[in-house]
């Protein structure tokens, strides 16, 4: 099995339950819009770092990092982190490789919410 489907530093479904209690509805919901907006979020950062358009990494980094944090998923949400502070500093440089870590933060993180979705907790 995959070590992501537990790792709480992936995905901490008693975050998740302490923020909006334990309603699975209302979780299923929350995961069904983030694993929405998620790919979203990314290609916006990946289309700005291509452009080297700081702010926009910035705007699309910061929102992905607040999702992800607030869905209980602090690895993800410090991925994002990075390449907000990246576009802060306006040093896109490094940004390709922080969105690779991005990209597989967000791929654990889909593995779990899954599994989590699925029962398997």
């Amino acid at each position: 099995m995959n070590e992501s489907v537990h790792d709480p530093s992936v995905f901490d479904p008693e975050a998740l339950a302490s923020l909006i209690g334990d309603d699975p509805e209302l979780i299923q919901e929350l995961v069904e819009l983030f694993s929405g907006e998620a790919p979203r979020l990314l290609d916006a950062i990946r289309t700005a770092v291509a452009a080297a358009d700081a702010p926009a990494v910035v705007h699309a980094a910061h929102t992905l990092k607040g999702s992800a944090a607030n869905l209980g998923a602090p690895t993800a949400s410090a991925a994002a982190l990075a390449l907000e502070m990246l576009g802060r500093s306006g040093d896109l440089g490094p940004a390709g490789v922080a969105c690779e870590r991005l990209e597989t933060e967000l791929g654990r993180l889909q593995v779990a919410l899954s599994a989590y979705t699925s029962g398997v907790r």
